[in-house]
């Protein structure tokens, strides 16, 4: 969780009315719908990684989850019709992009051009914080996400995916965005799994979605309690190694503070008493506590900005 505030605003940036989709052609002038329509599209993550050798290939939208590689400006701006030529690399050499997902998009019709950028965001929105689980090192504001789409022309032979990448700036780096299960330690993904649940429930706030409403803030904050009491749970079921076992005690301490203070914004009177509530909870940070257990688990201790 750490600072609340901080760490809202990390994962909003990741949800799909945040993402920035980059789109040519006849996709250019196509604008992010709604954040609170429901998606189009169904998100896959099931693709395998490559091996280590270089290859090129004509067609970007071949590439599969976790491949790192190099392209002219062009090929890096996505969105539909010919890019050119890309080259998979292995991620410890300079790249400038990386795949984090692909989805295919339901239905038989092509898509309207107006709806590919809402649909790429909502599902690239998902698909982010699935690949690089660690919102610390997950920042798409310094990380662009763009997404290579098909054409008619694909469409029609029963190609429906899309690409999701990352373009890191300011330039080729020679590091993986990749944090998930096949990169991290059992006891980096336990910790780093409980620590979602907070993290999603509070980018899910009554303001994305137009809804702000009494009700709607008591369901919200009543949300976030009850995400914490998760995290909780999924901490204390963990059986963590030495060095990690003093540190999670004080986190877990500091939770056991934290949760009634937002239990009890979900249940107060008045919508100004309310978000008054809020703001003190928002106010509590577990950044310390996250900071010694990152330390002993060796995660990254300072956020990405």
């Amino acid at each position: 969780m750490g600072d609340f505030r901080h760490r809202g605003a990390v994962v909003a940036r990741v949800g799909a009315a945040a993402l920035v989709l980059a789109l040519v052609a006849g996709c250019s002038g196509a604008k992010s719908g709604d954040s609170g329509s429901a998606s189009t599209s169904r998100a896959t993550t099931s693709v395998s990684p490559r091996g280590t050798a270089p290859t090129a290939d004509p067609d970007p939208r071949h590439l599969v989850l976790g491949d790192c590689f190099t392209a002219d400006h062009v090929t890096l701006r996505g969105g539909i019709g010919a890019m050119g030529a890309v080259h998979v690399v292995p991620c410890d050499r300079p790249h400038d992009a990386e795949v984090f997902g692909k989805f295919i998009v339901a239905g038989s019709d092509y898509p309207p051009t107006p709806t590919w950028g809402p649909t790429a965001d909502i599902d690239c929105g998902n698909l982010a914080p699935q690949y690089d689980m660690d919102s610390w090192t997950l920042a798409p504001s310094v990380a662009p996400v763009h997404a290579f789409l098909p054409t008619r022309a694909q469409w029609a032979a029963g190609d429906h995916s899309g690409v999701c990448y990352w373009v890191p700036a300011p330039g080729p780096t020679t590091a993986s965005l990749r944090h998930d299960q096949t990169t991290l330690t059992p006891d980096q993904y336990a910790y780093l799994d409980a620590a979602q649940r907070p993290e999603s429930a509070l980018a899910e706030t009554p303001q994305k979605w137009e809804e702000t409403g009494l009700d709607n803030y008591r369901n919200w904050a009543g949300g976030v309690a009850d995400s914490l009491t998760t995290e909780t749970q999924l901490l204390k079921n963990h059986h963590w190694p030495v060095p990690a076992q003093g540190p999670t005690n004080a986190l877990l301490q500091r939770l056991d503070t934290l949760t009634p203070l937002w239990r009890n914004a979900s249940q107060t009177a008045s919508l100004t008493a309310l978000k008054s509530a809020v703001r003190s909870a928002e106010a509590q940070t577990t950044t310390p506590q996250e900071h010694a257990v990152r330390a002993a688990l060796g995660l990254p201790t300072k956020r990405v900005a």
